[in-house]
């Protein structure tokens, strides 16, 4: 089985001990592969897919541990 990023979603993302929402989609149709996660408030945050940003992943679970600079999740706002 090889490891996609689209095997994350409808994983929750959580950062710092705090659910930041759920992979709803990923756009691998280019290099830059971007996830879409969706806030439990409805609003959708779109970040970069980069192993560097990813902590952990409990498959099981379904949870992703994830430390994304706050400058990339200000972008959305």
């Amino acid at each position: 089985n090889e490891l996609t990023w689209r095997m994350f979603s409808g994983f929750d993302v959580y950062q710092d001990g705090q659910l930041l929402g759920t992979v709803s989609g990923v756009d691998d149709r280019t290099a830059n592969i971007l996830l879409y996660i969706t806030t439990p408030a409805g609003k959708e945050l779109i970040v970069p897919a980069v192993e560097e940003f990813v902590l952990g992943a409990d498959h099981k679970a379904r949870t992703l541990q994830v430390c994304i600079p706050s400058e990339l999740l200000s972008l959305n706002e």
